[in-house]
């Protein structure tokens, strides 16, 4: 595929995050490695927002991709519902990073969407509101998502 079919092809089925879609004037990326990408017509690029942050560690790292590939020879996918050794080994080492130990231990809640975790943040924001416990906002059982905010009129209600 080529650039302008790759451009016409995104304009035509997709949206672009914060821009006037008319506007928009995209780089279309082919292919990457390290800090650069490359168009459909071997242009390359210094990318220096390691597109936003996602892949600092640079674009098609020899070890990152191995690891993908290792996993996906195992497990590709494993529903929320069940542990997995990668999940467990994840939640670990977060913990041992994680900030407000002194409130118990730390746990990891994987999600598939900002929306998620943004309730959980309304969730916890009440909770302590109500509770006035922190660490009781982030340990509550019954929080959990996707919900309507519990303070969307400004009222703070229990949740």
């Amino acid at each position: 595929m080529n650039n302008e079919e790759i451009i016409r092809l995104n304009r035509e089925y997709t949206i672009f995050s914060w821009a006037a879609q008319a506007a928009v004037d995209p780089i279309p990326v082919a292919r990457a490695e390290g800090v650069y990408l490359w168009d459909a017509n071997d242009r390359r690029y210094l990318d220096f927002s390691s597109q936003l942050m996602n892949v600092n560690i640079g674009h098609s790292h020899p070890r990152v991709i191995q690891a993908i590939k290792d996993q996906a020879d195992r497990l590709l996918f494993a529903a929320p519902a069940f542990a997995t050794q990668p999940r467990g080994e994840l939640g670990q080492a977060l913990a041992a990073i994680a900030p407000g130990a002194s409130y118990g231990p730390s746990k990891l809640w994987p999600v598939a969407s900002f929306a998620r975790v943004a309730d959980a943040l309304v969730r916890a924001g009440a909770r302590v509101a109500v509770l006035g416990a922190p660490g009781e906002a982030a340990l509550t059982p019954n929080m959990h998502a996707p919900s309507a905010p519990p303070a969307i009129n400004g009222e703070v209600q229990p949740c």
